[in-house]
């Protein structure tokens, strides 16, 4: 809508000051360039009507117009005074904001550390934003996260998934991927893989904290669920931890043993 390249201006160019925009003599009346440029004053009010309409502050005109915030509220108070009261206003709220977010940088949040109940008191939420056990349906998207694919196009978290899965699809077993179980302490667990009756985790089992939850949560898995058959899928230097500490009710194959992975898959569905 608006010509924002160069036009022919005229070599008769001076400075108002240090840091003032060039202007030009037009008719003989010094206009500045940049009014020039966007094809005179009319074309500039009009230009700047159009953005303030669509909820532009002068912040964001002066950026389109590659020229100072002096500049553009200097136009606008001069030339457009049907406007002036409105654009103040919206620069006001655009400063307010901006005054609040740079003070409250660097300051710690006030309700970090705190628990649900030190906030809210006994105020009983409506949503479900609670974790864990104050709110069993909590956890995390399927979909959110699952962005590695294997040889046919499915998503899922880990390397480890994406070879486990392509050992299924070579040897045609039909799977299902993360469904949720919700334990007998009212927590979710959310399984891997699932073959009919066979509940499949695939982990790193990688750092302590990572340890400990899966450890928790597949004693659980087994309590809640007696008559599932557990497999755990893992890399060779964690398997022996994993047998010492779970091997007494699942079975534990390495990621590396397809052979090993398949025969035990085709027993256990037996």
């Amino acid at each position: 809508m608006y010509n924002l390249t160069m036009t022919n201006i005229s070599n008769n160019i001076t400075n108002k000051g240090k840091n003032s925009p060039s202007c030009q003599k037009v008719n003989g009346v010094i206009t500045p360039v940049w009014i020039t440029l966007n094809g005179g004053i009319e074309d500039v009010k009009s230009m700047i009507e159009d953005y303030i309409t669509k909820g532009f502050d002068s912040h964001q005109i002066r950026t389109v117009l590659n020229i100072s915030i002096n500049t553009i509220n200097s136009f606008i108070r001069n030339n457009m005074e049907n406007i002036y009261y409105i654009q103040e206003g919206k620069n006001r709220l655009f400063n307010n904001r901006k005054r609040r977010s740079e003070a409250k940088k660097g300051q710690p949040n006030p309700l970090k550390g705190k628990t649900y109940k030190e906030i809210y008191g006994d105020v009983i939420p409506s949503c479900g934003f609670k974790y864990g056990k104050d709110n069993p349906n909590f956890t995390r998207d399927k979909f959110i996260g699952c962005t590695l694919l294997n040889k046919s196009g499915r998503k899922f978290r880990s390397s480890y998934e994406v070879k486990f899965s392509e050992i299924l699809e070579n040897n045609n077993i039909n799977y299902d991927y993360e469904h949720h179980y919700k334990l007998i302490n009212n927590t979710i667990k959310i399984v891997d893989f699932i073959i009919n009756d066979i509940l499949i985790e695939v982990t790193g089992y990688a750092y302590l904290k990572w340890q400990q939850d899966f450890d928790a949560k597949i004693a659980l898995l087994n309590k809640t669920y007696p008559k599932h058959k557990i497999i755990i899928i893992s890399d060779c230097n964690k398997l022996e931890i994993l047998k010492l500490k779970h091997g007494s009710y699942c079975n534990i194959v390495s990621l590396n043993d397809e052979q090993g992975i398949i025969n035990l898959i085709n027993t256990l569905n037996q």
